[in-house]
């Protein structure tokens, strides 16, 4: 992004500076959830040492089951983001439900068509029904 050159084609710095932009959030995000894994081990040390020396802090233990949920959750959200990776999946979407298609192609059972319209970063479109 740097080169003199960069900017000349507008359309495609545009879309290196978005896809870069991207991939810094998710980079940063990652290194948020390591920085959070590493407070859980830390406490969970604390809670082990109070455990082998028969005195357990209770807030200690209580930190430590929230923190592991959080992160658990934090997770679960990363590993929905990991299925929308392809290439229209940064574009948005159209659709399109028209439920009385069916009844007029004479077709029986609950049945409908939808159509969607999904435009990426280059505005090329696809359409499936």
């Amino acid at each position: 992004m740097r080169a003199p050159d960069f900017w000349d084609d507008k359309d495609e710095a545009s879309s290196v500076a978005a896809q870069y932009a991207r991939l810094k959030r998710r980079l940063e995000e990652f290194t948020a959830l390591e920085g959070r894994f590493g407070d859980l081990e830390t406490t969970e040390e604390l809670a082990r040492e109070e455990l082998a020396g028969d005195s357990v802090d209770g807030e200690l233990l209580t930190e430590l089951e929230q923190g592991l949920r959080e992160l658990e959750q934090e997770l679960e959200r990363s590993e929905e983001q990991r299925f929308f990776s392809g290439p229209y999946d940064e574009g948005g979407a159209i659709v399109t439900i028209h439920p009385a298609l069916a009844a007029r192609r004479r077709t029986t059972g609950p049945r409908c068509s939808c159509a969607c319209t999904c435009a990426g970063s280059s505005g090329a479109a696809s359409r499936s029904s």
